[in-house]
C-alpha cells in the first residue's frame, strides 16, 4: 500500500499528548531542521509584550505508517489520588492505535465498526425510587426506598460497543507505573 493511502488513528489522553509532542519535538530537532518562529505568525503571534506562542502538534506523516492523528479521549484522562503521585496530576499515557487504511479497492476501512443489542432499544432506562415512588404518592406509603432522597430519580444510558474485525491492526500501549 503507498504511503499516501496509509491512515493510523491514535486515541490518547492530555498526558498521551504530551508524550507524542515531545516525540515530534525531539525527532525534529534532531533532524536538523530549523523552525523560523516569524515565518507568517505560524508559530509566534502579537507583538512588543504582548506575544503568544503556539507549538503543538496533532499529527504526523512518517514513510512506515502514513498519515498519524491523535485524537483526544476524555474518557482516559483520570486524575491520580495515589498520593506517591500527588493529588491532581495526570494519569499515564495510553496510547489507543487503530490502523484506518483504506480496504485494497479504495473502499473505507471496514475493520472497527459500532455495534449494538438486536434485540435490546439503544436507550435502557430504569428508576431509582428515594423516599417517592415513581409510580406516585400513594406508592410511596410504605415501600423500599433506596435513599433518603425525598423524591426518584430516572437514569437513561445508550449501550453501544465497538467491535475489532482484525485484532492486529489495533495495539493498546499503556505505561504502568514502576512503585519500588
Amino acid at each position: 500500500m503507498s504511503v499516501a493511502n496509509r491512515r493510523v488513528k491514535l486515541y490518547t489522553n492530555e498526558a498521551g499528548f504530551d508524550v507524542f509532542q515531545q516525540a515530534i519535538k525531539e525527532d525534529a530537532m534532531g533532524s536538523g531542521l530549523t523552525f523560523n518562529v516569524g515565518d507568517n505568525s505560524k508559530f509566534v503571534s502579537g507583538s512588543g509584550q504582548n506575544l503568544q506562542l503556539n507549538f503543538a502538534f496533532s499529527s504526523m506523516v512518517t514513510r512506515e505508517t502514513g498519515q498519524i492523528d491523535l485524537v483526544h479521549l476524555q474518557e482516559l484522562d483520570l486524575p491520580q489520588n495515589n498520593l506517591e503521585f500527588g493529588t491532581n496530576k495526570k494519569s499515564t499515557p495510553i496510547f489507543m492505535v487503530f490502523d484506518v487504511s483504506p480496504e485494497k479497492s479504495g473502499a473505507p476501512s471496514s475493520n472497527i465498526r459500532e455495534v449494538r443489542y438486536a434485540n435490546q432499544p439503544n436507550l435502557m432506562w430504569s428508576y431509582i425510587d428515594g423516599r417517592r415512588s415513581h409510580l406516585g404518592p400513594f406508592a410511596s406509603q410504605g415501600h423500599n426506598a433506596a435513599s433518603k432522597f425525598n423524591g426518584y430519580q430516572i437514569t437513561m444510558d445508550a449501550r453501544y460497543d465497538v467491535f475489532i474485525e482484525d485484532m492486529s491492526r489495533m495495539v493498546l500501549i499503556e505505561e504502568i507505573p514502576q512503585f519500588i
